[in-house]
């Protein structure tokens, strides 16, 4: 970074998923791989939850007993964009009340918290059921002079050895005490390790391998698009709407927090009552196509629908159990409507895979609508992690009256698997980027147009179905369009990458940073261009001619454009370089990097939004 950048923040907003213990370890073989991270703390023994003395800490007894149900393990939430995000938690999965603490080791009010406010909350309310927190570790942020990131592996690295809670709590504790120049070496989380008992050599290769880099730049991403404000932050859930909220972290405002949450009982599958079991529109014919898709609604109706959907996505969630389960009953139950819908189940998301195959495999007997609507409609009130396991998808299949032992072989045998790959090939080759996402064929015809998902929409269509004359395509201004000239002269504008991924990357030839960054960038651009990926470069006060050269002796084959001016710079409000912005296909940006950008950085980001 040649100057500071002023960055501005994209928050996506909170995401409304609770912490939920896999206890079956359906789809994830994290609790196969590593049993102590999903060993119950319940049956007498002991909680080896580590109490180290200090001027902050609260002090506690060193042997704490945790009630029945009490489990420490690892809980998926899920981001906006879909990528799953692992979490260590403690505590019950059914708690009433249920928090994520975003934090940083090296943060000195982290470690005050730590040591007071949520050790004293975890000792009061989690251990004995209560509640249930997990973590999230944020290893950087403004104006920290230590990266955090080695302490956030090491606590990983000894949850492998059951004991994740304990190194937490030891990296803050000799943070406090040592500092974390100290506390953060090698030497020290070996001699840590050692002290809790734990296999030294083993925790020391998978710190120094960054085994869990992943986890951690993912943690990261969840608390950015979340809207943190600073560490240590917690966010709740919030039981009326489902929804992540920043809360106050102090000890009495969680107890208030506890006493609330508890109204609502526990988190449970099905807690808000019995499954709706009624038929979905009985008088309804049915089906699957030859190529595996359910339908519903007469073949004689003039006018088809088509449904893509994720049994995690929130949106879909909504749109089902809203929009459009009215449209069936006043559109498809009379005649009027052919409904078809392809479920997006794909193997980084097991839970959307499992409920997937579920619905597949309940239409054997004749209810996949029943059951989608039935885990929809669960995911309501309980955390969809709960939801799709397979045990409450047993539960689900019995409430609806059917044989739950063939429906739970049928999800093991994965059958439909290759049905749900040719789903997801459909989407692509209709060019879906989105779910859910609706496409209209008017007739016998098999030809798909994209229309807009609202009951409204719909309903419009159905009642003139006459396949309209193409409308011209509009773009919708945006304050980051711009144009400029390539370096054959021909304009180029940002419209033009409209519908897919682009990485708008400001640089210049005699900028460091910015030349050490680009065989990074032309490698990802060689890589992922086929797959609905661009990158723009915008040169930024140079000559055609110099950059033309530059580029011809390194063999780039990165589109470039010329900001002579540096008047689009100015439009972005570019202070620094490089600096890059990735837009989505609305042409919005989604991530902003300051300073160089690594392939790494952009293959994390970018490529789970291409396998969307």
């Amino acid at each position: 970074m040649i100057k500071k950048l002023v960055l501005f923040v994209l928050v996506i907003g909170a995401l409304g998923l609770g912490l939920a213990a896999n206890a079956r370890a359906q789809g994830d073989d994290l609790c196969a791989q590593y049993p102590q991270y999903c060993a119950p703390l319940a049956g007498g023994a002991p909680v080896p939850y580590t109490q180290l003395e200090g001027p902050d800490s609260r002090l506690l007894p060193g042997d704490l007993e945790a009630a029945p149900g009490v489990v420490r393990g690892i809980t998926a939430v899920s981001m906006p964009n879909n990528r799953n995000v692992q979490v260590p938690f403690i505590g019950d999965p059914n708690a009433p009340f249920q928090m994520m603490v975003v934090s940083n080791y090296a943060c000195f009010h982290c470690q005050v918290y730590n040591r007071g406010d949520l050790r004293r909350f975890i000792s009061d309310y989690v251990l004995n059921g209560q509640a249930t927190v997990g973590f999230a570790a944020l290893p950087t942020t403004a104006g920290d002079p230590v990266d955090a990131s080695r302490a956030a592996q090491a606590s990983l690295c000894a949850g492998e050895q059951g004991a994740f809670w304990e190194m937490h709590d030891a990296m803050f504790d000799a943070a406090a005490a040592i500092g974390e120049d100290e506390a953060f070496t090698s030497a020290n989380i070996r001699q840590v390790a050692q002290d809790l008992g734990l296999d030294a050599d083993t925790v020391m290769t998978c710190v120094n391998e960054l085994r869990y880099q992943s986890w951690i730049d993912a943690q990261m991403d969840y608390a950015i698009q979340s809207g943190i404000p600073g560490t240590p932050a917690v966010l709740v859930l919030d039981r009326e709407t489902g929804e992540w909220e920043l809360a106050g972290r102090d000890y009495n405002e969680l107890v208030v927090l506890v006493g609330l949450a508890a109204e609502f009982g526990p988190m449970t599958p099905g807690e808000n009552g019995q499954l709706a079991i009624e038929r979905i529109a009985p008088d309804a014919p049915r089906g699957v196509t030859p190529d595996g898709i359910p339908y519903l609604g007469s073949p004689d109706a003039p006018i088809s629908f088509m449904v893509f959907h994720n049994f995690t996505c929130g949106h879909c969630r909504t749109y089902h159990r809203g929009e459009l389960t009215r449209f069936i009953e006043e559109y498809v139950n009379t005649g009027q409507a052919r409904l078809y819908s392809q479920s997006m189940g794909f193997g980084e998301q097991p839970y959307a895979t499992d409920a997937a195959l579920a619905a597949l495999c309940a239409g054997e007997q004749d209810a996949y609508w029943e059951m989608a609507d039935a885990l929809f409609a669960q995911w309501e009130t309980t955390p969809y992690q709960q939801v799709y396991t397979l045990d409450n998808i047993g539960v689900t299949a019995q409430n609806l009256g059917l044989d739950a032992e063939a429906l739970a072989a049928c999800v093991s045998s994965q059958r439909y698997l290759e049905t749900l790959d040719s789903f997801y090939q459909n989407a692509v080759e209709l060019g879906v980027t989105i779910t859910p996402s609706t496409y209209v064929a008017y007739g016998d015809s098999d030809v798909w147009a994209s229309t807009d998902r609202t009951y409204e929409s719909m309903a419009a269509l159905t009642n003139q179905p006459v396949a309209p004359e193409p409308a011209p395509v509009t773009i919708v201004p945006s304050p980051y369009d711009f144009t400029l000239s390539g370096l054959d002269g021909e304009e180029v504008a940002l419209t033009d990458y409209r519908g897919g991924y682009v990485l708008v990357n400001f640089w210049a030839t005699w900028c460091p940073p910015c030349t050490a960054e680009l065989p990074d960038l032309n490698r990802f651009y060689e890589t992922y261009r086929d797959q609905g990926f661009e990158i723009l470069a915008i040169n930024e006060g140079e000559d055609a001619a110099t950059v033309r050269n530059f580029m011809s002796n390194n063999g780039y084959s990165i589109p470039v454009v010329l900001d002579e001016n540096m008047n689009v710079g100015d439009q972005y409000k570019v202070v620094g370089i490089p600096s890059s912005f990735l837009f989505g296909p609305d042409g919005l940006p989604i991530q902003e990097w300051s300073g160089l950008v690594e392939y790494s950085q952009l293959e994390a980001v970018i490529v789970p939004l291409l396998e969307q």
